[in-house]
């Protein structure tokens, strides 16, 4: 079940991608859809890749993984959603430029809201306790 989940996400993320590049008016529907098609796709990567290879850092005291090195999952996991929140909004902003100012300036509050709201609720399910 798992496995149909992660390949429906990454059809979803393909056809979504291929799709707002095509068409102008499906393309704001990506920078609030991206976060939601793309959660299996993570959760997928995060349990059994970077799990094993990074540890959990649930207990401090002991932050040993295959590297050895001082990073561990949910640090990986919390850098993947902000650095995707604020290229989202990057890219919504270069996307915005052709909108009125009214609807510019509308488009990304909301997306900020949402993609804030979205990233914070993720964070919370992804890290490991």
């Amino acid at each position: 079940m798992e496995f149909l989940f992660l390949f429906l996400s990454i059809l979803a993320t393909v056809g979504l991608g291929y799709f707002s590049y095509k068409n102008k008016k499906i393309r704001k529907t990506f920078f609030y859809l991206y976060h939601l098609v793309t959660f299996y796709i993570f959760l997928f990567l995060n349990q059994h890749v970077l799990l094993p290879i990074f540890g959990c850092g649930c207990v401090p005291s002991v932050q040993e993984n295959i590297l050895h090195i001082p990073i561990n999952t949910n640090q990986i996991t919390s850098f993947y959603y902000f650095s995707t929140f604020f290229l989202l909004l990057f890219f919504a902003y270069r996307f915005s430029k052709s909108m009125s100012k009214k609807e510019r300036e509308l488009f990304l509050i909301s997306l900020i809201l949402w993609n804030a709201l979205i990233s914070f609720y993720f964070l919370q399910i992804l890290m490991w306790q």
